[in-house]
């Protein structure tokens, strides 16, 4: 993804959708396991339609594929920052379908 930040951060705006729209298991088992989907995910997708720094990490956890929706704020500023925008499981899997793979730890290999 070519970022130097470091750091996620999730916003107040971005727990308050999550808390809304998950049930409460959802919420919590989301809120224990995001650091873990965006520090080690097994995928890395782009989104086709946006030109915006925005990415999805896919991480299988007890046989159940989780998102962490990702944008890059200030790409390439010193002030760059990574926020979290979503998380949540993934009911379907034709979910993906507008996103290019870019990285797949699965097989250890660069997609192409």
């Amino acid at each position: 993804m070519h970022c130097h930040s470091r750091k996620a951060y999730i916003t107040s705006r971005a727990l308050k959708h999550l808390y809304d729209k998950k049930p409460a298991e959802e919420f919590d088992f989301i809120l224990d396991h995001v650091i873990s989907i965006i520090r080690t995910p097994d995928y890395i997708y782009r989104d086709k339609n946006l030109k915006s720094q925005r990415f999805c990490l896919v991480k299988e956890i007890n046989t159940t594929q989780y998102l962490a929706a990702i944008e890059i704020i200030n790409f390439n500023e010193p002030d760059e920052e990574i926020q979290v925008v979503t998380s949540f499981r993934i009911r379907d899997s034709k979910y993906l379908r507008n996103y290019d793979l870019l990285r797949s730890w699965r097989d250890g290999a660069h997609s192409s």
